[in-house]
C-alpha cells in the first residue's frame, strides 16, 4: 500500500534484513541556509527530499540569521508519517513535529507550526513606530 514504509512488518522479516535499520542523510546548502535531510524507515525519495527542503527553505524569510534546519521524516506502524523539524537561526530555536497518514500533509502542518512559532517570537512595534498618519499633527500650508 505505502512502499516508501519499510518497517511495517519488520518483525515478521529475517534477522538479517538489515533495510528496515538504515538511515539516509541528504544535506542541502543553498545560499545561506544549511538542510539536513534523514529518512528513517522508509526509502529516500527526491521527490519528498525537495518538497521538504523547498518548504522549511520558505522559512528563512522570517529570519535575519542563516538558517541551519534538521528534517528527520519517518514511517512508523505502515501507516503513520512521522515529520520533526529543528531550526536553528543564531541564538533562536524552533522545533516542531507532526504525524499523519499523509507526508506532504505532514510537512505542510510542520511549516505551519514553525511559522507561527517564528512569527510569535518576532517583537510587536510599540508607541511612536506603530502612530499611524491620522494620530500625527498636521502643518499649516504655506502659501
Amino acid at each position: 500500500m505505502f512502499p516508501e514504509c519499510l518497517g511495517a512488518n519488520r518483525w515478521q522479516r529475517g534477522a538479517n534484513d538489515r533495510e528496515t535499520r538504515n538511515t539516509f542523510v541528504s544535506t542541502e546548502v543553498k545560499g545561506n541556509m544549511n538542510i539536513a535531510i534523514t529518512f528513517r524507515q522508509m526509502t529516500a525519495t527526491d521527490a519528498v527530499k525537495g518538497y521538504a527542503s523547498e518548504k522549511v527553505g520558505r522559512l528563512q524569510k522570517f529570519l535575519r540569521q542563516p538558517m541551519k534546519g534538521q528534517v528527520t521524516l519517518s514511517c512508523q506502524n505502515h501507516r503513520e508519517h512521522k515529520v520533526e523539524v529543528d531550526i536553528h537561526a543564531g541564538s533562536a530555536h524552533y522545533h516542531a513535529h507532526e504525524t499523519s497518514e499523509d507526508m506532504y500533509a505532514t510537512i505542510d502542518k510542520v511549516i505551519d507550526k514553525l511559522e507561527r512559532q517564528i512569527r510569535a517570537a518576532k517583537p510587536s512595534k510599540k508607541g511612536s513606530e506603530r502612530a499611524s498618519t491620522k494620530l500625527l499633527p498636521t502643518l499649516p500650508e504655506d502659501e
